[in-house]
């Protein structure tokens, strides 16, 4: 009978999240590689936009222009940035680029815009 309330206890204090249930944590469910595109105000979109999440509010953010491997970017085109989330928001900030996205329902989309310190604005989309 102790096993029965044991479990009982276990099961009403520890239900833990049914299938299909988004995070209860923005910025957890960030956590990973993203691309897309970013568009200047000025141009047409340009596609190589890839941004690496990761836990404690860090990212990476690559202009993959025309590589096809990361690491052969240089510092012009991958910088280190932090984040932060507040709702669906997510907010990321670099010495040179402030990129402000919605975070969509399912978690697997991030739409925006981005301003640099040059003051050229634009938009970006970046998807799992």
């Amino acid at each position: 009978m102790k096993m029965i309330w044991a479990l009982a206890a276990v099961i009403f204090f520890f239900p833990g999240c049914k299938k299909g249930e988004k995070p209860s944590e923005p910025q957890a469910a960030l956590v990973g590689y993203w691309k897309g595109v970013f568009a200047r105000d000025s141009g047409s979109k340009i596609d190589g936009l890839y941004i690496l999440f990761r836990t404690g509010g860090t990212v990476r953010i690559y202009d993959m222009n025309l590589e096809t491997d990361t690491a052969a970017t240089s510092g012009v085109s991958r910088w280190e940035s932090t984040y932060s989330t507040s709702g669906k928001t997510v907010v990321i900030k670099g010495v040179v680029y402030t990129f402000t996205g919605q975070i969509n329902d399912g978690f697997y989309k991030i739409e925006g815009t981005f301003e640099d310190k040059f003051l050229n604005t634009g938009t970006f989309s970046v998807t799992r």
